[in-house]
């Protein structure tokens, strides 16, 4: 029952379109209009009919796209009539109705028997093939025609492009049966079985309209010419060709200065969020868009050039860089930067300390209740446009002030890379949120630890400065403090030689993006140190054995302080330095 009144709702539809339309061009059959008007209103309507057949059965029309087919159409007939000029009545009008009627049928199909045979087919059934003129297998040739009704088969688009056949004029339209289009039939007539008429073939219209509305062909271009048929081709993007290339261990490591398992396990944290929202266009993949950033890190070199070896753009790189940039920053920074969770992990800092000897001074033991290392580096940059003397350091380049604190296995606890490079260490050190930790909230990470620092750094309860001339009772503690105090200076180069971005300058217009880089290698560089230690030892060793002029590559170690950096030193901080060599000196005894 459900299905029978589908298909009277269906045939209702039908039958009042044709009601309006007959309506809307019965006042051309009363008007001169110029020649070939009326023959040019008759292609256009029987081409819109067809293109909207071939675009769609009518079987599964919605209401709305009636509505469209009724706007559409009739909007054609108005700006046809429109255009002519009013005459005197046409002698033969009931020639002129069969030629409307001609046309309607053409448009929405020719009577109720045919509009029901496009009705949907039950479960496993095969569609029956409509037997209408604007059935698809009517716009192909005479071959296709009977292939395709043999077949069952739905045609291609390509039929589009052929030549349509139309009922020839041999075939009358009153021979199809008479009918009512403003009252629906009772009931269903069944589907007719008879032979399809004869077909005559019709040069397509020009313009010709085709309104394919399929997803897989809405590329389709109206044609505009008469003379030629031919398709109308989108030139298609061409794109970069891209480098596929599969790399041992060693040359992946020396080209992100990761190793593939910490690629991987980095591309799990950070690849839900660099997916693109879409394919269109080749889109980057997550895991390009994070190699891409680690080559920028590696290297240091310009946007272009990494996307020349990668088949990107300089525009593609740029995008990739920031996004990993501020992905790092925001997903891995924190949990990266820090001191350890656990009170054992944190007491093991010092004891780690306390096992650096000196390779030419074994007998000097390392320093006791130590916590970190901190010092400043200078990190080069280009000239910002804004503020540019600000920038400038003291050995005249454009710089960053980065201060951060460094433990045993060059691990970073701590880093402020947001002062520009004419800002003193002091300055940074006093302005970060480790001083408000260690001064003001008075944490530690373990009772009694201790920071190690330059000497341009004040002497504080929680933070011993280096002394470049101490006394002769304390020579022992303060090159025991030199030994240990210099890890943040191996953190550095290690940080530096392993991201060369940082080395060799951050090519980069903008400062603030200049010390979010700085921050995501900080970040990449102690999760490398999780898997992958470096020793520090040797390391140590290392430097001791260069000159006086590469052990103070930033020349932090005999800066003048200023007015600014002066400070008067408190009770309580010269208590604790007396504490600590008195447990150094006793130590050095045993």
């Amino acid at each position: 029952m459900a299905r029978k009144q589908e298909k009277v709702e269906f045939l209702k539809k039908v039958l009042e379109n044709k009601a309006i339309l007959f309506g809307k061009l019965s006042p051309l059959l009363r008007a001169k209009d110029k020649e070939n008007c009326w023959e040019r209103l008759r292609t256009e309507l029987i081409a819109e009919g067809s293109a909207l057949a071939m675009a769609n059965t009518w079987k599964q029309l919605s209401t709305t796209k009636w509505q469209h087919c009724r706007r559409t159409t009739l909007a054609k007939v108005d700006k046809r009539r429109q255009s002519g000029a009013a005459g005197p009545l046409f002698d033969r009008l009931a020639e002129k109705w069969d030629e409307v009627d001609d046309i309607v049928y053409a448009i929405l199909g020719k009577d109720s028997a045919i509009v029901n045979g496009l009705d949907i087919p039950e479960t496993g059934e095969e569609e029956v093939p409509p037997k209408s003129l604007l059935d698809m297998n009517s716009v192909c040739s005479d071959d296709e025609h009977r292939s395709t009704q043999n077949n069952n088969m739905e045609p291609s688009p390509v039929a589009a492009k052929r030549p349509r056949l139309v009922p020839s004029p041999s075939t009358p339209v009153s021979s199809y049966g008479a009918w009512n289009p403003f009252t629906a039939p009772h009931s269903p007539a069944p589907v007719s079985s008879a032979a399809p008429p004869k077909l005559r073939r019709v040069m397509p219209p020009a313009p010709q309209a085709r309104a394919l509305s399929d997803r897989a062909i809405r590329d389709e271009l109206q044609m505009s010419s008469s003379e030629s048929d031919d398709e109308v081709v989108r030139r298609p993007r061409v794109f970069r060709e891209r480098i596929n290339f599969v790399l041992e261990p060693i040359e992946f490591r020396e080209r992100f200065r990761l190793t593939m398992e910490q690629a991987e396990q980095l591309l799990t944290h950070l690849g839900p969020y660099l997916g693109s929202k879409s394919a269109r266009n080749k889109a980057m993949p997550a895991d390009e868009k994070l190699l891409g950033a680690l080559r920028f890190f590696a290297s240091g070199h310009y946007y272009y050039s990494i996307g020349d070896c990668h088949g990107y753009s300089k525009a593609t790189v740029t995008r990739a860089v920031h996004r990993v940039t501020k992905l790092i920053n925001s997903l891995l920074f924190q949990d990266a930067i820090k001191w350890p969770d656990s009170a054992q992990d944190r007491r093991e800092i010092g004891r780690r300390f306390y096992n650096l000897k000196s390779q030419y001074a074994t007998s000097v033991v390392g320093m006791p209740s130590v916590c970190g290392a901190v010092d400043g580096t200078l990190v080069n940059v280009l000239a910002p446009k804004k503020d540019e003397h600000q920038f400038v350091d003291r050995h005249g380049n454009h710089s960053l002030n980065c201060t951060a604190v460094a433990g045993p296995n060059c691990e970073f606890y701590f880093i402020s890379a947001k002062w520009p490079g004419s800002v003193s260490d002091c300055r940074v050190l006093r302005n970060s949120a480790l001083w408000r930790r260690f001064e003001a909230d008075g944490w530690r990470p373990f009772p009694g630890a201790v920071l190690l620092g330059d000497s341009i750094y004040p002497t504080k309860e929680w933070l011993i400065p280096m002394k470049s001339s101490p006394p002769a009772d304390r020579a022992r503690f303060y090159a025991a403090h030199a030994k240990a105090r210099r890890v943040v200076e191996c953190a550095f180069g290690i940080l530096k030689m392993r991201f060369r971005c940082l080395f060799e300058g951050l090519r980069v217009k903008d400062p603030v993006f200049a010390c979010e880089i700085i921050k995501a290698c900080a970040a990449l560089h102690n999760l490398v140190l999780k898997t992958d230690p470096v020793d520090v030892q040797y390391e140590l060793d290392r430097m001791e054995r260069a000159d006086g002029v590469q052990l103070n590559e930033y020349g932090l170690e005999n800066e003048e302080t200023t007015e600014d950096d002066v400070e008067i030193i408190d009770v309580m901080a010269v208590g604790r330095v007396n504490q600590l060599i008195l447990a150094f000196n006793s130590a050095n005894r045993e």
